[in-house]
């Protein structure tokens, strides 16, 4: 089984060839990532959270779960063969390079009330980013694997 497996809408796994989906998953962290490119804009980090409650309050996507990802949620869905972006764009349409929002905080407690970690999408590192800054949203969610 391959590590991405992409989703239609009503979850069910599609053919890795499928050209139409709702979400590619990456099974080994079990968290969905939309195809569509949701938030085209970069944005403060107070009004990503936001963006991704109205996610929550639609049920984007039949899903109540949506959140911003984790630092390895991201890391994990990398493809460090490739570069501007380091994703595979066929199986994850709406990434883009720069920036992407995750949803830790820097753990110094000094810091973790203006910083927060980033993942740069150009090349696939992680630093920190001040949330008056503004980076990508690139919204997640937890599926399961198996195919309904």
């Amino acid at each position: 089984m391959s590590r991405f497996i992409k989703l239609g809408l009503g979850g069910e796994h599609l053919p890795a060839d499928a050209t139409e989906f709702f979400a590619t998953l990456n099974a080994e962290t079990g968290f969905a990532t939309p195809a569509e490119d949701l938030f085209p804009e970069r944005m403060p980090y107070a009004d990503a959270l936001q963006a991704i409650a109205k996610l929550n309050e639609t049920k984007y996507g039949g899903l109540s779960a949506w959140r911003l990802g984790m630092v390895r949620t991201h890391v994990a869905d990398l493809d460090y063969s490739r570069f501007d972006p380091a994703i595979d764009k066929a199986l994850f349409p709406s990434a883009k390079s720069g920036w992407v929002w995750t949803e830790e905080a820097c753990p110094e407690e000094t810091w973790s009330a203006v910083l927060v970690f980033v993942v740069y999408f150009d090349y696939g590192l992680v630093y920190h980013g001040h949330r008056g800054d503004k980076a990508f949203v690139r919204p997640v969610c937890a599926v399961p694997s198996s195919g309904q």
